[in-house]
């Protein structure tokens, strides 16, 4: 019976990193996706000579606010 609970409990933790892991790749694919779409379109708020009323995060500013690089 340990083992039965032993083995439950290590299933339960596999699940457990797995959302985590789940969780933080849809986080960056959000976060790519929004670059993106800051990058193709709308120059009001990326000007092309740097003079831009909103400053935009780049990439890796977005990845270390959600906290998936610690640089």
């Amino acid at each position: 019976m340990s083992a039965h609970k032993t083995l439950l409990f290590l299933f339960t933790v596999l699940l457990l990193v797995s959302i985590i892991d789940a969780q933080r790749f849809i986080d960056v694919m959000m976060v790519r996706n929004e670059e993106l779409n800051g990058l193709r379109g709308n120059r009001r708020f990326a000007s092309t000579n740097g003079n831009s009323p909103m400053k935009r995060n780049s990439l890796l500013d977005n990845l270390y606010n959600i906290g998936y690089f610690q640089y």
